[in-house]
């Protein structure tokens, strides 16, 4: 039997079908590059560092996390002010300050703790400026349900600057109270407090349970050194501006 040569429609019907598929797998294969393109990935921080706060809202945008480290004391108390010494101490002595990383690591990959300073960036030396961490202390407590009257010192952790939340956003507070800690555990504790900023969210109980289990293993911490609280930013702004 003769062999019959298909049609040339149906030919054409098929070149027709086979680029309509291919077409297609394209456009959805193209689909899917963009919705993962257009996802926004948070970036959480995976270091470090330090650096002096001289005034209110002089902190700088674009890190992951803020740290502030804080004392409700002047150098009147001894105790307070030699702890709160003690705990600059730590953080600079196992820290990177901001200006050596500057340009090498993105902001938002960096947790900074800001160290309240009298004087300015180009001063030779730095002393506490213990005015404006009781102000902070002072503010913080007035704006949210957590009262900072004891002398402290205290490491208090936020998502933003303190100063630079808009509108309804909430702040999402979590601080440790050095206050009668062992001089001795304050590295330690430093170093655990480091490590748990960085592995886990700061807008969960389970952080904070984690992180009181963590630190309970190293040292005789109270149960209530450890808080979480959430406020809104507006309050903040307020009592601070107030």
């Amino acid at each position: 039997m003769a062999h019959r040569t298909p049609p040339q429609s149906c030919v054409q019907l098929l070149c027709v079908c086979v680029a309509a598929a291919f077409l297609t797998g394209c456009g959805s294969e193209g689909r899917r590059h963009v919705l993962i393109r257009a996802q926004p990935r948070s970036v959480r921080p995976t270091a470090h560092v330090w650096q002096y706060l001289y005034r209110y809202g002089g902190e700088q945008s674009g890190y992951g996390t803020y740290s502030y480290v804080l004392v409700g004391r002047d150098e009147n108390d001894e105790t307070a002010s030699s702890l709160y010494l003690e705990l600059v101490k730590a953080i600079r002595g196992s820290t990177a300050s901001a200006e050596d990383v500057a340009g090498h690591v993105p902001r938002a990959q960096l947790n900074v703790f800001l160290i309240p300073a009298t004087g300015d960036r180009e001063a030779e030396s730095h002393e506490p400026d213990y005015e404006l961490s009781k102000l902070l202390l002072a503010s913080l407590s007035a704006a949210s349900p957590l009262t900072f009257s004891r002398p402290g010192p205290y490491m208090i952790t936020l998502y933003k600057p303190i100063s630079f939340g808009q509108g309804d956003e909430v702040a999402n507070i979590l601080y440790f109270d050095f206050t009668n800690m062992p001089p001795a555990a304050i590295p330690e504790i430093v170093r655990t407090y480091k490590e748990h900023i960085l592995d886990e969210d700061l807008d969960g109980i389970e952080k904070l349970r984690s992180l009181r289990l963590s630190l309970l293993k190293i040292a005789l911490v109270a149960e209530d050194s450890i808080g979480f609280a959430q406020v809104a930013y507006a309050a903040l702004r307020s009592a601070f501006s107030g």
